[in-house]
């Protein structure tokens, strides 16, 4: 198990499109928010140990996604992980009296945390992994929030790294993410599967015809 501390940096550019603001005004913003932020990441070597139907083993836990279990028919070695930016930034921003300067801070920490996620896979390929997929508890109907406290069981309940599970199974910190990475030879994002057409943090197109080829259409998941 293995905790690293990120330099995450936000997408300027790409905060400005959000936000639509000014280069100059965007910097402002984030010379606020990155000095609130802890960038970590905390995750570990894992392997498969079976896989049956839409259930795949990981170091003896059971988890239950047709998706899931596809994208790793093939693979051993997975990388369980969570990520935070820790929990200053989302206080400040609830303490703000400013609500569009509120809400301008919660979407820099999103895009932090979304560098943390680049920066972390960028750093697994020194295990040979040449093209890395990630998976999320939640991101799809066929892997629900409730199985992410499997995550947390396989990484010390998120202790090394200060996040922890509410009883509707969110985490807390809120600008924290949790999943598995995994070798893969197609380009493949949660997103690609999600019909969902007003989704905020959508990372790529969504693809009907790699949906079906994930047996999906077939169960009416939406």
């Amino acid at each position: 198990m293995k905790v690293l501390d990120l330099v995450s940096t936000p997408d300027l550019a790409k905060a400005a499109r959000v936000l639509h603001l000014s280069g100059e005004k965007i910097q402002s913003v984030a010379e606020q928010a990155v000095p609130l932020v802890r960038p970590r990441a905390l995750f570990r070597e894992a392997f498969t140990e079976e896989r049956a139907g839409a259930t795949v083993r990981i170091n003896g836990i059971e988890f239950h996604s047709r998706v899931l279990t596809e994208n790793l028919r093939e693979v051993r070695r997975v990388f369980p992980f969570i990520l935070t930016i820790g929990g200053d930034l989302e206080k400040a921003a609830a303490n703000c009296r400013d609500l569009l300067l509120q809400y301008q801070l919660e979407t820099m920490g999103d895009l932090i945390l979304e560098a943390a996620g680049a920066e972390l896979e960028n750093y697994l390929k020194k295990y040979g992994l040449a093209k890395v997929g990630s998976m999320s508890p939640g991101s799809l109907e066929d892997w629900p929030i409730s199985e992410q406290p499997k995550i947390f069981a396989l990484l010390d309940g998120g202790i090394p790294v200060g996040v922890s599970l509410s009883e509707s199974m969110l985490m807390i910190p809120r600008k924290s993410l949790s999943g598995i990475y995994f070798p893969t030879k197609i380009d493949f994002m949660s997103c690609r599967l999600c019909p969902r057409a007003d989704c905020s943090g959508r990372r790529a197109d969504y693809d009907p015809e790699l949906r079906k080829d994930f047996g999906l259409e077939k169960r009416g998941l939406r």
